[in-house]
């Protein structure tokens, strides 16, 4: 079991591997090598008051467990609306919208909100908190102070006037996502040392939440193709001069120009062949057309849809979601100490 130590002159993280009930919390202090600490002292673990004389039987000690001198200090649940940066290269904690003033998000290093992206401006956005006085509810509008590549609340561009949005949504920066909520509605996560179910045999039990899998690959679309159209057969001179010097053969030798008028009829129909063959192949192309501008509509029907799909999905698998629900823990050691959070 790792357990950890906060002592001004003693700080550190240990493995215990075993222990006595009867062992006190100044009896594991100096065994790690720390100071030999007055059975009065006062000292709390994981938040709860305890002495240097109490033993691990009263303690209970749980993975994760910190000893320290002064009770440590938890962040407050976030009120009101928030903004956090939920895609990108980086993700950060829930950021409240201040009331007085409007919170800005750009690449400046003192922007409210620092964009980790190039095709970000250096005020990119602003998100201001607005009072609806028909609703008597609490609204932001966004607004993008004229950035070179914009931005976009739900796949759509915000116009030059600004946005006023009532929901949760999702605003996408270059390649950042900056997920907009309203006042959390869910309670903050129990604090180290709270539970009031630990066993008397030190457990507790725990319904650990259910984990989101991995994401599934998104369905394929593909881009539709031009079909090739063969090209018309070229116009076969031999077919259509070599009967008439045939016929001329024949009338020279026979002396009876019917066999003229007979070798006539191939180069008529040779000519009329190939002048069918090329309006069929007009046609073709132009069907071929037709079709190739249908599948193109329905391909980018099928991209918009997609994209909103894709949207909708990131926006549920938000990362900056789980940070609310740790609100109530100042760190992960912290929150892995506490017996609700044992597995």
């Amino acid at each position: 079991m790792r357990f950890f130590l906060d002592l001004e002159e003693h700080n550190g993280s240990y493995e215990l591997d075993s222990w006595q009930p009867e062992t006190t919390i100044a009896d594991l202090v100096q065994a790690t090598g720390g100071p030999s600490l007055p059975a009065d002292e006062p000292l709390y673990c994981d938040n709860r008051p305890v002495t240097a004389s109490s033993t691990l039987a009263e303690v209970k000690p749980m993975e994760g467990m910190r000893i320290s001198r002064a009770p440590l200090s938890y962040p407050s649940l976030v009120q009101g609306w928030s903004v956090c940066l939920s895609g990108g290269s980086t993700v950060t904690l829930p950021r409240p919208i201040p009331s007085s003033r409007p919170l800005v998000a750009g690449r400046s290093p003192y922007a409210d909100i620092v964009l980790p992206t190039a095709s970000a401006s250096w005020e990119h956005l602003h998100l201001q908190v607005v009072h609806d006085e028909s609703t008597n509810t609490q609204k932001v509008r966004i607004t993008d102070p004229g950035s070179t590549n914009g931005s976009f609340v739900d796949g759509q561009k915000i116009p030059e006037e600004g946005l006023t949005v009532s929901e949760g949504t999702t605003i996408h920066v270059g390649d950042c996502v900056l997920t907009l909520r309203p006042a959390p509605q869910e309670k903050a996560a129990p604090r180290p040392g709270s539970a009031p179910n630990v066993s008397a045999s030190g457990t507790a039990p725990f319904n650990r939440p259910p984990r989101q899998g991995a994401l599934s690959a998104p369905e394929k679309v593909e881009a539709p193709t031009r079909k090739n159209v063969s090209d018309p057969p070229k116009f076969n001179i031999a077919m259509a001069v070599g009967p008439i010097i045939m016929a001329a053969a024949m009338v020279a030798i026979m002396q009876e120009i019917r066999y003229a008028l007979f070798a006539m009829l191939s180069p008529i129909l040779s000519i009329g062949m190939w002048v069918e063959q090329k309006r069929r192949h007009a046609k073709d192309k132009v069907k071929e057309r037709v079709r190739f501008e249908q599948e193109m509509e329905k391909f980018k029907e099928r991209i918009a849809l997609s994209n909103r799909e894709e949207i909708e999905r990131l926006h549920d698998l938000c990362p900056g979601t789980g940070c609310r629900s740790a609100a109530g823990a100042s760190s992960c050691d912290d929150a892995v100490a506490s017996p609700e959070h044992q597995p």
